[in-house]
């Protein structure tokens, strides 16, 4: 289980030294720091190209070769495949200024993801990594120790010199996360076994936030 909302609020009171019952910082400015620091946690994630974070889903584009993406929330997208039965091909990025013609006819695919963070709901709730919750103490400080670096300013003190350097360090463990085998972009090239080339024919480009558009290009 990860830290919860709760937690956060007093291991951040802790490293600015609030905790007493007149605290200088409310928890709402605490929460603002936190939700500021967890997308920049967040962000440096999947910077890291660290692929235990990395999910997949199957979804089906529409008649017009749109693929709806918001119940999924990516931040970042890994890779996409046309999945029917056994069979997976490589559907590579276009840019949107690129294809020549949008795809017709509802295509199944496979699309690994990277979601955006979600910040808690409630104090009991935990901050959480990934949809399969992956519990990481580094990520847990590291959230901490940003939201604390951008409440202290209130304390009208110099920036603390030991929050920067433990920063530098959780920064540094983030970003050197191992990676599980991942994904792969197929090679387009002919097999034995299967004669044809491995790339599915139409390619996908980001037309918005949540959304792809399929296209020939």
């Amino acid at each position: 289980m990860t830290i919860t909302l709760a937690q956060a609020r007093t291991r951040v009171r802790f490293l600015i030294d609030d905790a007493d019952a007149n605290p200088l910082v409310s928890d709402a400015e605490i929460d603002v720091a936190l939700a500021t620091a967890l997308e920049e946690v967040w962000q440096r994630v999947v910077g890291s190209g660290a692929s235990c974070f990395t999910i997949s889903a199957d979804i089906t584009s529409s008649q017009a070769g749109v693929v709806d993406m918001t119940a999924l929330k990516p931040l970042r997208i890994v890779n996409v495949v046309y999945a029917t039965g056994t069979i997976q091909l490589q559907v590579q990025p276009s840019r949107t200024s690129d294809y020549i013609q949008k795809v017709s006819g509802a295509q199944p695919l496979r699309i690994w993801y990277v979601p955006r963070a979600t910040f808690p709901a409630l104090s009991s709730d935990p901050f959480v990594w990934s949809p399969a919750a992956i519990s990481s103490a580094t990520l847990d400080q590291l959230l901490c120790v940003i939201a604390a670096a951008d409440v202290w300013v209130k304390t009208g003190e110099p920036p603390l010199a030991s929050l920067e350097q433990r920063k530098a360090e959780l920064v540094k463990a983030v970003e050197q996360q191992v990676s599980i085998p991942d994904v792969t972009v197929a090679p387009l090239r002919v097999t034995r076994k299967f004669p044809t080339n491995r790339y599915a024919g139409f390619q996908w480009a980001r037309v918005g936030h949540d959304t792809l558009q399929l296209v020939y290009a």
